[in-house]
């Protein structure tokens, strides 16, 4: 029979009355009675390289079944820049180039989402 099990990282010595907590990254595994070991299943989002860059960078995410993918560009004041993907996609690791040379030094966020998970990266484009 399956289980359910959830990790939380806290740290600090707990909550006071009226504190509250976020969870800042989370997966998804599950346990059979046969598993000696949880299998783990999560969508990944790879930090970029070269980190920073000039131009060009390489980028890469992972997905464990398939899963719709929209993958975008954001600068800080949240407006998307580039769509780089956005179509449904087969269980993988991606990796491709990512060409901002168009666009002016400065932080800009690389969003992925894929089913129900949303992660997020920096990425920092030098002149």
């Amino acid at each position: 029979q399956p289980q359910f099990r959830l990790d939380l990282g806290i740290t600090g010595s707990g909550l006071a009355q009226n504190e509250s907590w976020e969870v800042h990254a989370a997966f998804e595994s599950y346990y059979t009675a046969a598993d000696d070991e949880p299998a783990a299943f999560e969508v990944a989002l790879h930090s970029n390289y070269p980190d920073p860059f000039r131009g060009r960078t390489t980028i890469s995410y992972t997905l464990p079944e398939p899963l719709p993918v929209h993958l975008a560009v954001f600068n800080l004041l949240g407006q998307r820049v580039r769509t780089v993907v956005s179509r449904e996609q087969a269980p993988a690791t991606y990796t491709m180039d990512l060409d901002l040379s168009g666009l002016a030094s400065g932080v800009y966020i690389l969003r992925l989402k894929a089913g129900r998970s949303q992660l997020v990266e920096p990425l920092v484009l030098v002149r």
